[in-house]
């Protein structure tokens, strides 16, 4: 018999150690930069590697100087939080991701973090007690965040975590808890019309791939394929809540592949048409004798209906007139009708390969090497029956190695 939904989500874990050294990055929607931030925090799977950057003026002293002098302790853990107003008007702050800094560094009067991204992070109750909490034992914080303009403050610092009640969940699940306060946040002005004007109307989460390949990709930011192998990307969408009848879509979420040993088994597009949905893009790599580097991007692109003249006068003939009560229905557009606005693109470093090119390789030198050997006439093994087949064996691997050489 199966369980309802609320048993069978256990995987909800305490996201901080009870005084472990957090720093957090604030971050908002002010800048077209910290929108795509945002989508690429909230979109990418486990592992996956996005870089924020401050100005100094908005950094703290302490972890200025500890970065610039390369003191920074390995895997510092970070928290990444989503600053704004609410539809009331009112600051609203909500955590929204974990990572670890990989690599740290101040150039100029900017700091640069790129972080490997784990967990998403929410509060465990419905309270609204993040912020409060967090001002309270942090002073040097922004006191709010007016719309439009830059807000003073310290937007990264370390923070306590014994008064942060928050969790983590690495699944679906987590990702439409963050998705919620993201949408929360996300209002260009007070009252509820104004979520037509919001940055983005639908996000998407690409679910968390298997364990081998989120290692590799956690480690060194790209996906490493096997030769011959087959991947599946499930990509997640959620519109805004409180949309209308989806009668034109909102966007899409666009996969492009520019690698020579890859290929789309499926449709790249995943279109944004209802308020929940969810898409398997399936990728397939080639057999091939060399290892192949490309990339594999992400684009986000929101779609805008061309703005038209609306008829205001209508003939005498009763067929001419509207339908009552139906005059506010939304009519569908083509697409040649629509604008495409790119609003991010995430590029993936993707390699394919792994241990089966020289594995292959191997085969085929060993074969050749076979192929040379020959007994004596008396019968007896002797080193010298071997030298052939040895140097056949080497000059072969050593040839077919060539081709396996990173392009």
């Amino acid at each position: 018999m199966f369980k309802d939904n609320q048993s069978i989500d256990t995987d909800q874990t305490p996201a901080f150690g009870f005084y472990e050294n957090v720093m957090l990055c604030l971050t908002t929607l002010h800048h077209r930069r910290y929108v795509e931030d945002m989508i690429h925090t909230i979109g990418l799977p486990i592992g996956s590697h996005v870089r924020l950057r401050y100005r100094k003026t908005y950094a703290c002293s302490q972890i200025w100087d500890v970065v610039y002098s390369k003191k920074l302790k390995p895997d510092q853990v970070v928290l990444i939080a989503l600053a704004g107003t609410d539809i009331s008007g009112a600051t609203d702050v909500a955590p929204i991701r974990k990572g670890k800094i990989f690599k740290a560094r101040c150039e100029g009067d900017l700091l640069i973090l790129d972080i490997a991204l784990d967990d998403f992070v929410f509060e465990s109750s419905s309270n609204g007690e993040f912020w409060s909490n967090l001002s309270s034992s942090s002073p040097t914080l922004p006191k709010g965040f007016t719309l439009g303009q830059s807000s003073a403050g310290t937007y990264v610092q370390t923070i306590e975590t014994s008064a942060l009640k928050l969790t983590s969940n690495g699944s679906v699940r987590g990702w439409e808890q963050v998705a919620k306060a993201f949408f929360r946040i996300d209002f260009q002005g007070t009252d509820k019309s104004a979520a037509r004007n919001a940055c983005l109307p639908f996000l998407y989460y690409v679910n968390q791939m298997p364990q081998d390949i989120t290692d590799r990709l956690s480690n060194s930011g790209s996906l490493s394929l096997k030769m011959g192998s087959h991947l599946e990307l499930e990509v997640h969408t959620v519109a805004r809540p409180g949309t209308d009848a989806i009668r034109n879509p909102l966007g899409e979420v666009v996969l492009d592949l520019s690698h020579t040993a890859t290929t789309f088994i499926s449709s790249r597009r995943v279109r944004v048409d209802s308020s929940r949905d969810v898409k398997s893009i399936g990728i397939s790599t080639s057999p091939t004798f060399c290892t192949t580097d490309g990339h594999i991007s992400i684009r986000t692109v929101m779609f805008k209906k061309e703005t038209e003249k609306k008829q205001n006068s209508y003939t005498n003939n009763s067929s001419d007139l509207p339908l009552p009560g139906i005059t506010d229905i939304q009519d569908m557009v083509a697409a040649d009708k629509r604008i495409e606005i790119v609003v991010a693109r995430y590029d993936f470093p993707l390699r394919t390969g792994g241990a089966r090119p020289w594995i292959a390789s191997a085969m085929i030198a060993a074969a050749t090497a076979l192929s040379v050997y020959k007994i004596s006439k008396q019968g007896d093994f002797s080193i010298v029956d071997i030298i052939a087949p040895g140097i056949v064996f080497f000059l072969t691997l050593f040839g077919l190695g060539l081709g396996l050489i990173k392009k």
